[in-house]
């Protein structure tokens, strides 16, 4: 096993606590059609051909009258599939340390919105490994000696392994499980992401808000007759966010991190909502206008606050 090159003694197990204690509905993973099926045998090396590197390893070689023959015919020309594990190769050694980064912010509990942008690229870089993993399980097979050799690909293959093992019980096996425990893997970066992205628009919310706390609907008014790209795109974004935050308030417990206290949640859903409201009655659609301003009465009301 390679050594930590960065000398970091940690451990995701801790991770796996909140987001995985046991399997069932509250956490559903998808599972990829049985197909191209590979196992893993002994110490974890993956049946079939590895992706052999060293290219001077091809034994004794014997001199005839063919090879100056060989010699005249054009050197046959490498295709795109030729250097598609290449490519692999290079995108996943240069993620991977993105991945870690995101597992570290994680493994602190903290998803304050100066961590976005790491989540966000944790993200892509597990969808990396899922995507070399569904275009052709082959291709990961001829990779597992870079994953094994460099540290960083090594810790993000063991740690989804490892969660995969802590709710199936053993290691992942098939092509199918393996995909299945990048799965794993990638909802637990999602959920990291969606809290982290609840402090994001709570600190962008406040633009739209007057410092006495009612929105500024001469700004609002504003957006709407400029027909503003970001604040449309960031009312789409609050759809969702809304959802997130409503249900992290309902789970409770382990939901509360650094970054995203009860407290902040209730605040953003009261913001938000307020926000919404007022942004709708204006567009002239009444039933969302409606739906949004019994949310905010809701939690205006209440303040849910679960520190």
């Amino acid at each position: 096993m390679p050594q930590n090159k960065n000398d970091d003694d940690f451990s995701f197990d801790d991770m796996f606590d909140d987001e995985h204690a046991r399997s069932g509905p509250d956490a559903p993973i998808g599972r990829a059609p049985e197909s191209n099926d590979s196992k893993i045998t002994g110490d974890g090396a993956e049946d079939g051909a590895g992706f052999d590197f060293d290219e001077h390893d091809q034994g004794p070689i014997i001199a005839n009258d063919q090879d100056d023959a060989d010699r005249d015919e054009p050197a046959k020309k490498r295709g795109f599939l030729d250097f598609e594990p290449d490519m692999d190769t290079i995108l996943i050694t240069a993620q991977s340390p993105m991945i870690i980064e995101g597992l570290r912010c994680y493994l602190r509990k903290d998803f304050s919105s100066a961590n976005a942008t790491s989540f966000r690229e944790a993200l892509r870089g597990v969808e990396l490994y899922m995507k070399i993993l569904e275009r052709n399980p082959d291709n990961y097979q001829k990779l597992k000696k870079i994953i094994d050799s460099d540290i960083d690909c090594e810790e993000v293959e063991k740690t989804a392994f490892n969660l995969f093992k802590r709710i199936h019980g053993h290691l992942p096996e098939t092509y199918t499980e393996k995909l299945e425990a990048f799965e794993m893997l990638k909802n637990l970066i999602t959920k990291a992401l969606d809290r982290s992205l609840i402090s994001e628009s709570l600190v962008r919310i406040k633009k739209y808000f007057l410092l006495s706390g009612g929105v500024d609907i001469d700004k609002l008014n504003e957006c709407i007759m400029n027909n503003d790209i970001e604040f449309k795109s960031f009312v789409n974004q609050l759809h969702q966010q809304i959802n997130t935050a409503m249900s992290m308030l309902k789970r409770g417990g382990s939901e509360f991190a650094k970054g995203v206290s009860g407290k902040n949640i209730s605040i953003f859903i009261i913001k938000a909502t307020d926000l919404l409201t007022q942004y709708y009655q204006r567009a002239g659609n009444r039933q969302l206008a409606d739906n949004y301003a019994r949310i905010n009465e809701n939690y205006k009301k209440y303040f849910v606050i679960r520190d």
